[in-house]
């Protein structure tokens, strides 16, 4: 039997369920066959997680998947302005990170080049740069919980 536990939460469903799955307890189960049968259902909406779980979980079980829920977090978003740019015109590139996001900081890397560390402020961080050369630049954005976008600009 299972049971259904609803946890109102921004998400990206896909890197919870990898989350979620860190857990032993919520591993598919191995059968005889070598087959693998999947005890838990996770579905969301962006802001509403839904769980079906075995209903024989343990209060701790349980309290081990909100500690989940409640530390994970939807990937951070990058943007670059202006895109396309003009060689040795500024380009501030901008992280954002969702609602609730613990960071402090991100971390933005040119591909290949020197990484610069800025404060979030307002759930944000920012980097300006100037491209001396024509060309695509790559340029990463990370954080501690949040993960990793990319963002290219193109200078003409």
């Amino acid at each position: 039997m299972l049971m259904k536990l609803i946890y109102d939460r921004p998400h990206k469903l896909s890197k919870l369920h990898a989350e979620l799955l860190q857990l032993s307890f919520l591993q598919p189960i191995v059968r005889a066959d070598e087959e693998r049968e999947a005890i838990l259902l996770l579905q969301g909406n962006g802001q509403t997680v839904y769980l079906d779980v075995p209903d024989d979980l343990t209060p701790e079980q349980i309290a081990e998947i909100e500690r989940v829920i409640n530390n994970h977090y939807p990937d951070l978003t990058a943007t670059a302005s202006p895109n396309p740019a003009t060689v040795n015109e500024t380009v501030v590139v901008t992280a954002t990170l969702p609602d609730g996001a613990p960071d402090t900081e991100v971390i933005f890397q040119v591909e290949g080049g020197t990484a610069y560390t800025e404060p979030i402020t307002n759930g944000q961080a920012s980097h300006a740069y100037a491209f001396a050369q024509a060309g695509t630049y790559r340029i990463i954005v990370s954080s501690v919980n949040c993960g990793t976008a990319t963002v290219e600009v193109m200078v003409q």
